[in-house]
């Protein structure tokens, strides 16, 4: 039963990747305007989303607007992510900018720290961090990713995993693969910093409301003495992005661990500051605060 959905999308990724780059980009935009009117749920979590974070600050109106042009940007950055997993770094020349790099390189000459792990939103194409990192010599790049419920589903991104430069590993089904390649070093791990894991995780301010933020980057962290930065992907025309590291976020304090509510409350500032940046190039559609998380 899988096959009848397999295959047709594994064609359709197909003839989409031999596509140039700018094409692809606007087939994606076109997506994304059909999704902003046949995608209802979505469409009405993105609303209600920015009339969280931005109900003081813009009308209804401005709402609209920013939901509707992310709404393309999403169905870009989609599209573009297919096409960039058949690409080389050379191809994208100066369609990717990486600013920050020399701040992830101090902690790749000390040889008592195994990596960094570096805290990834739901900004642009999210493959361009992928390249970022591998411009770090001797440097492995580890990510991870949570397994979707749907066999089909599965099956298609399984497919399109095997293209990454990455050693990818699944949140839970490879917790011990993860540990070893950790244990290794040399590591720059990405690690999503946006989801949302549901009521059991603690409630971190978000954008002045309480919310059920993931402490796995702060966690994995704190317990392998790695540093902890935060990166977003900007786009800066069609097709275009830019890679910005961010600043360490301390996990220590003169040699003492840190609270992890602490810890992950700078890393949803950091985030808050990069989406008011720019706020249509972030994922809206996600149930940020459906869950407000377990108390302090």
């Amino acid at each position: 039963m899988n096959r009848l959905f397999v295959y047709p999308v594994a064609a359709a990724v197909r003839l989409l990747q031999s596509l140039p780059l700018p094409v692809v980009a606007w087939l994606g935009r076109c997506l994304g305007r059909c999704a902003w009117w046949v995608a209802w749920h979505e469409r009405r979590r993105a609303l209600v989303n920015l009339d969280i974070a931005f109900g003081n600050e813009w009308s209804k109106e401005e709402q609209g607007s920013i939901a509707r042009r992310h709404f393309q940007l999403l169905g870009e950055s989609f599209l573009c992510t297919l096409k960039a997993l058949t690409m080389e770094r050379g191809e994208l020349g100066d369609r990717l900018q990486i600013v920050g790099l020399n701040k992830l390189r101090p902690w790749i000459e000390q040889s008592q720290v195994p990596g960094v792990v570096v805290a990834i939103g739901h900004f642009g194409n999210i493959s361009m961090y992928d390249f970022a990192a591998a411009d770090l010599p001797w440097m492995e790049v580890a990510a991870t990713y949570r397994r979707p419920n749907a066999d089909w589903l599965n099956d298609i991104l399984t497919g399109l995993r095997n293209h990454c430069r990455s050693r990818l590993f699944e949140e839970v089904e490879d917790a011990k693969a993860l540990r070893s390649c950790l244990h290794e070093g040399n590591v720059v791990l990405g690690i999503m910093c946006d989801t949302n894991p549901g009521e059991q995780a603690p409630a971190i301010p978000f954008f002045g409301y309480p919310a059920a933020t993931t402490a796995a980057p702060a966690l994995c962290a704190l317990r392998y003495r790695m540093p902890l930065h935060l990166a977003a992907c900007y786009r800066t025309g069609p097709g275009r992005w830019r890679v910005e590291i961010g600043d360490e976020i301390p996990t220590r304090v003169e040699g003492r661990r840190r609270r992890l509510e602490d810890i992950m409350s700078d890393l949803n500032a950091q985030l808050e500051t990069c989406i008011r940046r720019d706020p249509a190039n972030w994922c809206w559609v996600q149930p940020r605060w459906e869950h407000p998380g377990r108390r302090r």
